[in-house]
């Protein structure tokens, strides 16, 4: 969990945050306690000059309210981090500059003010400037230990503490507090290279996904440019067939009446396959607007007839059993385009992934829908997953899947691809409607 995780859900805010407060009141009230049973402590005759030692008076309950007033700026730091930071900071030298006889809590001004200092270049936006600033705060808020420290060795009735002795003891002191400020810059600081990490992750992730999002659109777009250049040629060849049929009844329509029907009967079932074919294809296309582009070869309209010469197109090392059962020609011409076409694909995923020699191809066709299975014998090339950039069946999200799915949806079928036991199997069912029946 990062820094960022944590103050975004309030798992710092909350559970710290009545920890801390209540360590701080906690302190601040033994230690105003202390004090004063400290004072009372103090012999009669000796009272003044002790209080005077601090130069400070027996009105301890300011110091207290101070105290509790840092603990309620220091709260303020989740909205006003720098304003805290500032307000902090005042307090704790007013303590130590006006009431050092307070010494007990010492270690709640300390907390109270690396706290602050944490927060504040946490959150900030000028890091540099307010470290510095911090830097000086903490060696500020021990300057009142000099006069402390020189006060008490001038009163002891023992033999007086050497000058430079007592010069070195404040001069430790400070020290001790800036350091422990560097800590708590150095701790806000790794704070903010690891948001800074958290946040670039973040970052490089969406833009990932959003990479990987354009990637597949593109891929079923090129995929449905393909079917429709392919679904293209099949009206063309009823169109052409129309035209053909329609040439030869005005010839005979004289002469031969009963053939010049039976054109005409060709012509309205040309006619009907090629409207059903086109209302498919408009209403699978309906959200694309890309158009096939001008001057590409035109290659034969592939068809399931030809599944022989296909495995034998594909590259060496892949044997190819072809099973076919029930009438192929009874196939609309779109469907055994886009079968041909799964049936290829999976082919491909084969010999690019799959380490196996041997493929079996079944092709089952009757009056409703045709079925082909293609599975292959063998482990994948690559464990644990065949999860190729251009097919990847053994993950699901591959391009040649999603195109064999495209092609599947067109006529309102299904394709189903995973390990079959002795290894991959690609199951696809494309129904359809024989015009005329």
């Amino acid at each position: 969990m990062t820094w960022s995780t944590v103050r975004s859900h309030g798992v710092w805010s909350w559970p710290f945050e009545v920890v801390l407060v209540a360590v701080l009141t906690v302190s601040w009230t033994v230690g105003f306690l202390a004090a004063r049973a400290s004072l009372a402590d103090v012999a009669p005759g000796t009272r003044n000059f002790f209080l005077a030692l601090y130069e400070t008076d027996d009105r301890l309950v300011i110091a207290a309210v101070l105290g509790l007033v840092g603990v309620a700026i220091l709260v303020a730091r989740h909205w006003y981090p720098t304003a805290s930071f500032v307000g902090v900071s005042v307090v704790v030298f007013l303590i130590e500059w006006r009431y050092p006889f307070v010494i007990r809590v010492q270690f709640a001004t300390t907390i109270m003010l690396l706290v602050a200092v944490f927060w504040a270049l946490w959150r900030t936006d000028r890091f540099r400037p307010l470290a510095l600033v911090a830097v000086a705060v903490g060696a500020l808020v021990t300057v009142p230990a000099y006069r402390v420290n020189t006060n008490l060795s001038s009163a002891s009735t023992i033999e007086a503490t050497p000058e430079r002795l007592v010069d070195l003891t404040s001069l430790v002191g400070t020290l001790e507090s800036v350091i422990l400020v560097a800590v708590a810059i150095g701790a806000a600081a790794l704070v903010r290279r690891f948001d800074a990490q958290a946040a670039e992750l973040a970052v490089r992730n969406r833009e990932l996904t959003e990479q990987r999002a354009a990637t597949a659109r593109a891929a079923v777009l090129d995929e449905r440019v393909r079917i429709s250049r392919e679904l293209h040629d099949v009206v063309a060849h009823h169109v052409t067939t129309m035209t053909v049929h329609a040439g030869a009844a005005r010839q005979i329509v004289a002469a031969d009446p009963e053939a010049a029907t039976g054109s005409l009967h060709q012509i309205e079932q040309a006619g009907r396959t090629a409207v059903l074919e086109l209302q498919r294809l408009l209403g699978f296309l309906r959200d694309g607007d890309d158009d096939p582009p001008d001057g590409h070869d035109r290659a034969p309209v592939p068809s399931l007839r030809h599944l022989d010469a296909l495995g034998s197109s594909l590259g060496v090392g892949i044997d190819c059993e072809v099973t076919v059962s029930g009438d192929l020609g009874a196939i609309p011409q779109s469907v055994d385009v886009s079968a041909y076409r799964i049936v290829q694909e999976a082919l491909t995923n084969v010999m690019k992934h799959s380490t196996a020699g041997r493929a079996e191809v079944s092709v089952v066709a009757d009056d409703r829908q045709v079925e082909v299975r293609v599975a292959d014998r063998g482990p994948a090339r690559r464990p644990p997953a065949r999860n190729g950039t251009d097919s990847g069946p053994a993950n699901g999200h591959g391009h040649g899947l999603v195109g064999m799915r495209e092609r599947a949806t067109l006529h309102g079928g299904t394709v189903a691809a995973g390990p079959d036991g002795a290894g991959w199997l690609v199951r696809a069912r494309l129904p359809y409607e024989v015009v005329g029946q």
